[in-house]
């Protein structure tokens, strides 16, 4: 019981941090669960919105097979975009937008997943170690289970 309520306030701390310190850059909506250890790494003038009954789940407790680390967002570009659907379940998964990710409703995202918008180098080249290729928006629709 005691633990419940501690988990219950930090997901709380992290709800308003991130009203806080990144208000104008993330819209949350109801019943948004951001579990200890996620990362969410913002840089200013982005658009993170994450809809209603949400889990961003770090820890492997409850959580059936194996959590090699984290769930990580990661949006490191002026502009970047990332729409998280309603009642989704994200576990253990890393999210980097440079352009736009949208995730739809009721989708389930499992651990060790990358979900990438830009490879951060050329795909075609005699030397990958310099230049950089077009993020390309990254569309997942409703109802999907990624693994």
């Amino acid at each position: 019981m005691i633990l419940r309520i501690v988990n219950k306030c930090f997901f709380i701390a992290r709800i308003i941090f991130l009203k806080i310190f990144h208000g104008r850059s993330c819209k949350l909506g109801k019943q948004v669960r951001i579990g200890l250890g996620t990362k969410l790494i913002l840089k200013n003038n982005v658009d993170l919105v994450i809809g209603n009954n949400v889990l961003l789940n770090s820890k492997s407790k409850g959580y059936h097979v194996g959590m090699p680390f984290g769930t990580t967002i990661l949006m490191d570009k002026i502009g970047a975009q990332i729409k998280i659907g309603n009642d989704c379940r994200i576990h253990g998964s890393y999210i980097h937008s440079e352009n736009r990710i949208e995730i739809g409703d009721n989708c389930v995202i499992a651990a060790g997943v990358n979900i990438i918008d830009s490879n951060g180098h050329k795909t075609i080249s005699l030397n990958r170690t310099s230049g950089r290729d077009i993020p390309e928006e990254v569309i997942i629709g409703n109802n999907v289970w990624i693994s």
